[in-house]
């Protein structure tokens, strides 16, 4: 089993190397390229060797090898190479797309790194100590002549196609396409696929696993690109992140009951998937779990389900309805974003939480009901306590209400308004907060007028308005975002004399703007504010911080008196 205990010195330690790589001087030694680190140990980054049997030093300077660095090996025509006792890290592709026929592996290793011999045609044989090691992704991935994994005794780890650590199948090193997992390999009962275990392999279609196996670790059939079916005995608690990300041809999955937690990403990207049965417990889908899954047009949501994570279904463009039970409390950001076939969702009054995005580019939303069937949009918007979320109509001359079913509207969330067709729109005085890219897109949008008390006109919030003209900015407002402006047909702009700071972009690519008004002596500019607007006049009075970013960026001033 991979030693879960080291992870985290394991990934101080490469922070560590990285920073140590970035400023330490590197030397040469013979055939090696290498630095010292701040421990006095030894961190090889190349080794000129393209012939026959090559013998890695222990030490260099009286000093010990501990680290082969990220490709520090690789592309290269050894045959074979001795690895000193000495080194405890070989990292990221070290070795990789290398000549390497045998490769023994020293007794000290703690961690070997992503796809550290990934891609080694001719490699046959590797020692490796039979003892718990950090094996990254990939690592002996794309290596079609490897047969053997054995111990420094002789004896196969496992057996030739699995090497097993503990109960734990670490890696599979076979050449069948249709796979049975035994339930026991010298002796030893298997109960874990652990991280990794089958990652990036591109023969397997075809996966049996055994009853035995408690615990599918993660990443473990990532990149199986051309898996199509695998069971899930029943058995299985726990599956780990991204467990069969990229596979691209699962059409099926089913979940035991033993699971309660869909992990991260553990299905995103799996485009033929489209019959999914999850279990009957299952409690929490984190996020990205089925994200990009286009084939994907119908799942049911378990009764006990708490919490719907981020982009969850976000761009699964063939799903048409989706129930979620009473008694869930949260649904994520973007959630359901890009299911452009979405006609119908049931959301109970139990959800407590929602979060922004959810039903971006999904124009054939029509229906959104309660558990009891009574309509949540019959009057335009979605609103959750104070904020409005969603706005399905599309008025010309939009008044925002100040109250919609008794309750103070004081917040417009991200995206509510996106791609809307209004022409104009009254924000009304009781806004305190207008969220990112609420009004983006709006093509045909030429108005504004912000009655309310906004402290922050927030990223993105009337960018691509491509006909807005006329807005203005509240005195109370204090920033003004990131490209909030940016591609509108703005003629001229008051900036209110509290904002502090406009970002980067606020009025990018606005050709037609000229006239900007900046009576605030101190206020703070990002680069590239009006970038690609090239008929800005700053308005402003000498000795401003406005004046100084004016003539720093070559933009055209008037003094105000």
């Amino acid at each position: 089993m991979i030693n879960m205990k080291r992870i985290n010195s394991i990934i101080l330690f490469l922070l560590f190397i990285l920073n140590t790589q970035l400023f330490a001087e590197n030397k040469i030694f013979g055939e090696y390229e290498y630095f010292v680190n701040d421990d006095k140990t030894i961190t090889i980054v190349g080794i000129n060797a393209n012939y026959g049997d090559f013998n890695i030093p222990e030490t260099i300077e009286d000093m010990p090898v501990t680290t082969l660095a990220k490709q520090s090996c690789s592309k290269s025509t050894m045959h074979k190479v001795t690895i000193p006792n000495t080194v405890k890290y070989i990292e990221e592709e070290a070795f990789a797309d290398n000549g390497l026929v045998e490769l023994k592996i020293p007794d000290g290793i703690l961690y070997i790194g992503d796809r550290a011999f990934a891609n080694s045609q001719y490699l046959t044989t590797i020692v490796l100590p039979n003892k718990d090691i950090d094996l990254g992704k990939g690592v002996f991935v794309d290596c079609p002549s490897l047969k053997a994994i054995k111990d420094p005794d002789g004896n196969y780890i496992g057996d030739e196609n699995f090497l097993v650590i503990n109960d734990s199948i670490i890696c599979y090193i076979g050449k069948e396409a249709n796979v049975i997992v035994p339930s026991t390999i010298n002796g030893v009962e298997i109960k874990k696929i652990a991280n990794n275990a089958f990652f990036s392999n591109r023969t397997i279609k075809n996966v049996t696993l055994p009853n035995s196996i408690v615990s599918i670790g993660n990443s473990a059939f990532e990149e199986c690109r051309y898996l199509e079916r695998i069971n899930i005995p029943d058995d299985v608690a726990s599956i780990g992140d991204k467990v069969f990300k990229y596979c691209y041809k699962l059409t099926d999955i089913s979940l035991p009951n033993k699971i309660t937690v869909i992990p991260y990403e553990s299905f995103r990207l799996c485009i033929a998937l489209n019959n999914v049965k999850l279990s009957d417990d299952i409690e929490v889908i984190n996020d990205n779990a089925f994200r990009d899954c286009k084939a994907l047009n119908k799942i049911t949501l378990p009764e006990k389900i708490k919490h719907i994570g981020n982009g969850v279904f976000e761009n699964c463009p063939q799903i048409k309805e989706i129930i979620i039970p009473t008694g869930c409390l949260y649904i994520g950001d973007k959630a359901f974003n890009e299911c452009t076939s979405l006609e119908k969702i049931v959301i109970p009054t139990t959800v407590t939480n929602f979060g922004a995005n959810l039903f971006w580019l999904n124009r054939s939303l029509k229906y959104i009901v309660d558990e009891n069937g009574d309509s949540l949009n019959e009057k335009d918007y979605i609103v959750f306590e104070n904020k409005i979320i969603y706005y399905f109509a599309n008025e010309q001359d939009l008044v925002i209400p100040q109250n919609i079913d008794d309750v103070k509207i004081e917040k417009i969330g991200d995206n509510a308004f996106y791609n809307k067709t209004m022409s104009s729109i009254v924000i009304p005085e009781n806004i305190t907060e207008i969220g990112q890219r609420a009004f983006m897109l709006c093509k045909d949008l030429i108005r504004v007028t912000i009655e309310g008390q906004t402290k922050e006109i927030s990223p993105y919030t009337f960018a691509m308005c491509k006909i807005l003209r006329e807005i203005n900015i509240p005195e109370t407002t204090l920033l003004i975002g990131e490209s909030a402006f940016m591609e509108t047909d703005l003629k001229n702009i008051i900036i209110p004399s509290n904002v502090e700071h406009i970002e980067k972009g606020a009025f990018a690519n606005c050709k037609s703007l000229k006239e900007v008004y900046i009576p605030n002596p101190n206020t703070k500019f990002d680069k590239d504010v009006f970038f690609k607007s090239p008929n800005v006049i700053i308005y402003t009075t000498e000795g401003t911080t406005a004046d100084k970013y004016a003539k720093d960026n070559n933009i055209k001033i008037e003094y105000l008196k």
